[in-house]
């Protein structure tokens, strides 16, 4: 088996975001139900011999495929940072239809979770549940 820190790195963040209620990820992944498949939790040599099977290498990070999915073989590939970046940016058309939503749906579709992390955030900047919300729509729509 190669040495490789960054594919155990890699694989460790994986299960902290998922597992870790105190990972700052866990919202977006955990508490969103995302998991990590038996096989992987059980052995890190199966993710490993996975994972050079599957076109890894040291520039490449980990992506789910389908973004609500499982960490998983069949809904994982490797893929540059660039287009890890490209992937989670919206289309124009996608913000225009975004910006149509009323504000209330907009809270409502975030999870508990979700909702406690922009609480938080909200009290640290010292700023109202609603103006929070309305900055993070006016940056996600500017942006």
């Amino acid at each position: 088996m190669t040495n490789s820190r960054k594919l155990k790195q890699m694989y460790s963040n994986m299960k902290y975001r998922c597992l870790n209620p105190k990972n700052p990820g866990y919202p977006r992944y955990g508490a969103r139900g995302i998991k990590i498949c038996q096989e992987w939790l059980d052995s890190y040599n199966s993710f490993y011999e996975w994972a050079f099977k599957n076109g890894y290498n040291e520039v490449l990070s980990i992506d789910r495929i389908d973004n609500d999915g499982d960490y998983t073989p069949e809904n994982c590939q490797f893929i540059t940072k660039e287009e890890n970046h490209r992937k989670g940016k919206k289309t124009i058309s996608e913000w225009n239809e975004f910006k149509k939503t009323p504000q209330k749906q907009v809270i409502f579709n975030v999870t508990e979770a979700d909702h406690l992390a922009l609480k938080l955030e909200a009290t640290r900047r010292k700023m109202t549940m609603r103006d929070f919300i309305m900055y993070c729509v006016r940056r996600i729509t500017n942006g």
